[in-house]
């Protein structure tokens, strides 16, 4: 069994997903996409960023579709949550994980949402740094959406215990299914940065494997 990494690494100002070797979106799919991001029930405030991540490609590139299990990582404001919600439907299901530091910022956002209310396909999930449980084989997809470079923050005083990567990682991949998917996307540090320096200081990550 195995278990695919897509990884749309962008370079935000551009707003130009960067596709791993293999991966490939379908017109077809993105099309179909682009129509639930038409909905004219979605929020204002989603209108802009639309322009900018060009949700229906990315998720088209990561293959998101009716009746999947998908994980928003650290999903801030929902924004991402939301979108999956209408392409899973009502046989899927959206997990909206944040831990209390990610809800100081994104309360406003997440109060304008109202999930509980507008998005009855989406999970709120709560955990704290390291204390993210999930069960095997439970996931179709994991998306990690402008928080990787936070693995090497360190701010315990601010609520922000350093991460521990290997054990992110692999908590993330044995929740996937067979041939899930692990999709990041981050702003692109120098090549050869050192990860500490590029993730803390910069908030970017090397693309690079």
């Amino acid at each position: 069994m195995t278990r695919t990494i897509r990884l749309a690494l962008a370079a935000l100002a551009l707003a130009l997903p960067v596709p791993a070797q293999g991966a490939a979106a379908s017109p077809g799919a993105a099309a179909q996409l682009d129509q639930l991001i038409q909905q004219q029930d979605r929020l204002p405030i989603d209108a802009e960023r639309d322009k900018r991540d060009r949700p229906a490609d990315v998720m088209a590139l990561a293959g998101v579709g009716p009746g999947m299990r998908v994980l928003d990582l650290y999903s801030g404001g929902g924004y991402w949550s939301e979108l999956f919600s209408r392409a899973v439907g009502p046989r899927g299901v959206t997990f909206a994980h944040n831990n209390a530091a990610y809800l100081g910022f994104s309360k406003d956002e997440l109060a304008q949402r109202d999930i509980a209310h507008r998005l009855p396909g989406v999970r709120r999930l709560m955990a704290e740094n390291n204390r993210l449980f999930l069960a095997p084989d439970s996931l179709d997809v994991v998306w990690f959406s402008l928080g990787y470079h936070d693995i090497a923050l360190d701010q315990p005083q601010d609520g922000w215990p350093r991460i521990d990567g290997d054990q992110l990682r692999r908590t993330l991949f044995t929740a996937l299914k067979p041939g899930g998917r692990l999709v990041i996307i981050d702003h692109r540090a120098p090549a050869g940065m050192d990860p500490d320096e590029s993730g803390a200081k910069l908030h970017r990550i090397d693309p690079r494997p």
